[in-house]
């Protein structure tokens, strides 16, 4: 399972689309750590895993911001935040979400993907880099404060 995986995200990182540059194998079980020019900004992007005889579950966490908290948090912004959602987040296929790690609040682009294990590594690879792309592409905003993106 594990060598399929890893053979998939290379096709994928081959197809250089969406800066998405290769990967490694991340501490938590069936998750990689997804190597990109965003990774260079501060930006972390994991990819988490499940293939069973019945369908292979890609789920994509891109960490791209936080909220500062030295700043007002209005709950409309959040409002505003959860209506940006529907469908998805700028078109990227994509949504928003919020995670706290250590008492900080940060700001992610969550996606996932069902896929079947009969499709070929070849045809996986390039439907991961069409949603990678999707996923950058949700990217090339600027939320008001008070998101902090890395980089910025």
């Amino acid at each position: 399972m594990k060598e399929r995986i890893e053979n998939i995200l290379t096709l994928t990182a081959a197809k250089n689309v969406a800066t998405f540059r290769g990967f490694e194998i991340a501490e938590e079980k069936n998750t990689y750590l997804i190597h990109s020019n965003l990774s260079d900004l501060g930006y972390r992007i994991w990819l988490w895993y499940e293939l069973s005889d019945e369908y292979l579950i890609m789920e994509i966490t891109c960490i791209f911001g936080y909220f500062d908290r030295s700043l007002s948090i209005s709950p409309n912004y959040f409002l505003n935040l959860l209506a940006a959602n529907n469908p998805s987040f700028e078109n990227s296929c994509a949504y928003v979400a919020v995670k706290e790690i250590d008492n900080t609040l940060y700001i992610s682009l969550q996606t996932s993907q069902i896929f079947l294990p009969k499709w070929s590594d070849e045809d996986i690879a390039h439907a991961l880099a069409i949603k990678f792309f999707h996923l950058m592409s949700g990217l090339m905003f600027n939320l008001p404060e008070p998101v902090k993106t890395f980089g910025n």
